[in-house]
């Protein structure tokens, strides 16, 4: 038997943590350039895949990240200007490098 769970709540301080581990992990792996060229290709479409991660959290795959986490990668995918904050932060990473 199923129960309802409540939907979660956009939280910023967890979305920017979580903007901000991405980046340094882009950074660390040395891959800003084609996450950045990727990123704003990718920028006109990332509503569309913050609702796809809304509508399939119930789906087994969405357990491995835990289910608050998933569901405020969406929220980030939902805003445009998270997504721009996101590259903006690559952006300055990639700056910084040697």
């Amino acid at each position: 038997m199923s129960h309802f769970v409540p939907a979660p709540e956009p939280c910023a301080k967890e979305q920017a943590r979580l903007i901000e581990q991405a980046a340094l992990t882009i950074h660390r792996h040395g891959i800003l350039t084609p996450a950045i060229l990727f990123g704003e290709a990718m920028k006109p479409v990332s509503f569309v895949a913050g609702q796809a991660l809304h509508a399939f959290s119930f789906l087994p795959s969405a357990y491995m990240l835990g289910d608050e986490v998933w569901q405020q990668i969406a929220f980030i995918l939902d805003d445009r200007n998270k997504i721009e904050t996101f590259l903006l932060r690559l952006e300055e990473l990639a700056k910084e490098r040697p």
